[in-house]
């Protein structure tokens, strides 16, 4: 499960990449948070959301509960269960679509 997060993880970092947004991903174990900012938050105060990041992660959150994929507000997400890497597949097409998304927001 862990193996597959952080394949999650880097996967996301990859759509993060293709896409040209500044955002980052985070975490660790079964876990995982999105940020809309271009370097992981340092501190507890630095992962806070300006109103615009705050912007860019709901449409992001939007985008993937329409497609398949739920996260909380936050931007975090937890694999709870072993899953194929077809799953992560998934998850990291649907970030790059939605990050798409909030390039053309």
């Amino acid at each position: 499960l862990n193996r597959l997060t952080k394949m999650a993880r880097h996967r996301i970092a990859e759509a993060i990449a293709i896409a040209d947004v500044p955002a980052c991903v985070t975490g660790g174990g079964s876990m995982f948070r999105l940020h809309m900012k271009p370097e992981p938050p340092k501190n507890y105060r630095d992962s806070f959301a300006s109103p615009d990041e705050a912007r860019k992660l709901k449409i992001l959150l939007d985008y993937a509960f329409d497609n398949g994929i739920m996260l909380i507000t936050t931007g975090s997400g937890a694999l709870s269960t072993a899953m194929p890497e077809a799953e992560i597949d998934t998850l990291a097409q649907v970030m790059l679509d939605g990050f798409r998304k909030i390039k053309q927001a």
